[in-house]
């Protein structure tokens, strides 16, 4: 959880504030809201991890608070690769993001702290395939909050386009397995499949950092996305609808929320460390 800490406000409406993680983190920032753009300068930032949270919660946080068209950020060049990560791409000396299209045709709680959606019941307006996202959105969403955690921000309306086009079954019965792992493996991630079952899936549990959760559940078929917190614990996105910070042991879940052993494991590949 971040905590905002406001350090400062003048008579031209500029405001700084430090995000906290930790009381050791260095995230400083000062803003100005205006004409529907908002303008930061990063003056400080903590190390990459952080710092990538950082960027996401910092988005997050302008959007719902003041709804712009786009926000403009400067901050050293060093961060660039971590701007594009969070959705921003270089413009002059500085970085937008602008605001998505179907981002505002969604109410804010379909989103958490740092964007990632985990309201797909609130989700009826986005068409996918024959239906709407409500109904058969679980793939793509699954899809886009997995880009989005591996670094490789891609908007929503891009990820539907993609999955659309190739996805002859998923217009009438959601989105098909393979063409969902083609399509993330053509976007740079280190994808595998785990054997269906609760073995399987928990051995491939181990050897990824991050993956998407196919599973079978009272009232059909769902993808979630999770990011592994530790050995046993993963933190779920979109598994129940609305709730925040879902974090849970990853064989509980499999055995609360599953039924007939019908899971499998799509896990992006843990990366060795070397000393």
């Amino acid at each position: 959880m971040v905590k905002i800490v406001l350090l400062k406000s003048d008579a031209d409406h500029m405001h700084r504030m430090k995000l906290m993680h930790t009381p050791e983190d260095a995230f400083i920032l000062s803003y100005t809201y205006d004409h529907d753009i908002v303008s930061i300068e990063i003056e400080s930032s903590g190390n990459s991890e952080d710092t990538f949270h950082d960027l996401c919660f910092m988005t997050e946080w302008c959007i719902k608070k003041f709804h712009p068209e786009k926000i403009v950020v400067a901050c050293e060049a060093s961060l660039c690769k971590l701007m594009n990560a969070a959705g921003y791409y270089a413009k002059g000396k500085s970085f937008q993001h602008v605001i998505e299209p179907y981002r505002y045709i969604l109410d804010d709680h379909v989103f958490d702290e740092e964007g990632y959606i985990i309201d797909q019941g609130s989700m009826q307006s986005i068409p996918f395939g024959w239906f709407d996202t409500q109904r058969k959105g679980c793939g793509w969403i699954a899809a886009y909050n997995l880009l989005k955690l591996n670094r490789k921000y891609t908007p929503m309306h891009e990820v539907i386009h993609d999955l659309e086009k190739h996805n002859l079954l998923g217009k009438v019965s959601g989105q098909e397995m393979l063409w969902l792992v083609v399509y993330l493996k053509q976007k740079g991630l280190d994808i595998f499949v785990s054997l269906p079952g609760f073995s399987a899936a928990m051995h491939a549990f181990q050897s990824c950092s991050s993956g998407i959760l196919a599973y079978s559940h009272a009232r059909g078929a769902h993808y979630a996305m999770f990011d592994k917190v530790n050995e046993t614990d993963a933190h779920f996105y979109n598994a129940v609808y609305r709730r925040r910070n879902h974090q849970e042991n990853f064989a509980n879940f499999l055995h609360t929320y599953t039924i007939l052993h019908g899971c499998i494991v799509i896990g992006v590949r843990k990366k060795e460390i070397h000393d």
